[in-house]
């Protein structure tokens, strides 16, 4: 009913509906008895299931979307009081926190962030505040300009397990974008999927085999790149002129760089000299090295994954 609803200072429209935990009373046992709870013990939990009504039509979901994000929200809030003196839970809650009328419910919820929901090609993405999380709804491939571009103030994005790829620049030109997790399922990274990102570290997880062309590039804050994969593919400039790049794990048992020469680096030209690369033993190192061959003239500094050898010292 229109009494059991209220709207809150964005504008989001709820119906609200109340449930106070009674316990259960019967001839065989007797527990928790009007709601009160002895020491140690807990509730049955508060919400275990929601459903429609067989009548309900796309209509009616529309009608009860409170804030027209294509989904319904389903806000769950549990309260509870340490009181004596009380015949029951209901009369001690409404004494600790109010009668349970649309004023008091608004500031109950107040300042509970809704997430928005969209799906495209396949799969879903959550954002929730700052954080977005991307599963999979058939689909494999985190599309350009969901999240990119400067589409959204997303700091922390969340790849679900499940998906493959992360196409041409899915995730680029996002200037607050500061932490990413990837899937174990995760192949390949298109050209330019993070450039220009403000993502301090990454992470490439082990079943990667392509990491593409600026990939990584112009991200001007990144410190550190993680390449886990076992087998990879990676394309040149692909981490180019990343200023504050200062360490590169390379833990691959066999690394093939496309046609090129600067791959990573600090400056928009071949100085990696900022930068130690970690790799697993010395075929790894002198394959880098010979790649890298542009990069000499400002000087390199290869190690062993532990830092305790050195294949390659050139820096003046």
């Amino acid at each position: 009913s229109e009494t059991n609803t209220f709207t809150d200072s964005e504008g989001n429209k709820y119906f609200y509906a109340l449930a106070t935990y009674k316990g259960n009373a019967g001839a065989s046992h007797d527990e928790h008895k009007n709601g009160v709870i002895k020491k140690g013990e807990t509730t049955r939990p508060s919400l275990l299931q929601v459903f429609l009504d067989s009548t309900a039509t796309n209509d009616t979901v529309t009608s009860i979307d409170g804030n027209g994000n294509g989904t319904l929200d389903i806000l769950v809030l549990s309260q509870a009081v340490q009181v004596d003196g009380f015949a029951t839970a209901a009369e001690a809650l409404t004494a600790g926190f109010g009668a349970s009328d649309a004023t008091n419910v608004a500031g109950w919820f107040n300042g509970i962030v809704i997430p928005t929901v969209s799906t495209y090609e396949g799969l879903n993405y959550i954002t929730t505040g700052t954080t977005a999380e991307v599963s999979s709804a058939g689909g494999d491939t985190v599309a350009r300009y969901v999240l990119s571009d400067g589409y959204s103030d997303v700091e922390e994005v969340i790849v679900g397990e499940g998906i493959t790829t992360l196409a041409n620049r899915s995730l680029a030109k996002m200037p607050t974008l500061k932490s990413v997790s990837l899937p174990s399922t995760l192949t390949t990274l298109e050209e330019g999927a993070f450039q220009g990102s403000a993502i301090t570290e990454v992470e490439i997880p082990e079943n990667v085999t392509y990491i593409g062309k600026q990939a990584i590039g112009y991200c001007p804050d990144i410190e550190k790149i993680v390449i886990k994969a076992k087998n990879v593919t990676i394309g040149n400039y692909v981490a180019r002129a990343c200023a504050n790049l200062k360490e590169v794990y390379i833990y691959s048992d066999s690394v093939t760089f496309e046609t090129g020469s600067m791959y990573f680096t600090n400056k928009e030209n071949a100085d990696a000299s900022d930068i130690t690369f970690y790799v697993k033993d010395q075929a790894i190192a002198d394959n880098c090295y010979a790649a890298f061959s542009t990069s000499h003239s400002y000087g390199m500094l290869i190690k062993s994954l532990d830092g305790q050898t050195e294949f390659y010292n050139t820096l003046i």
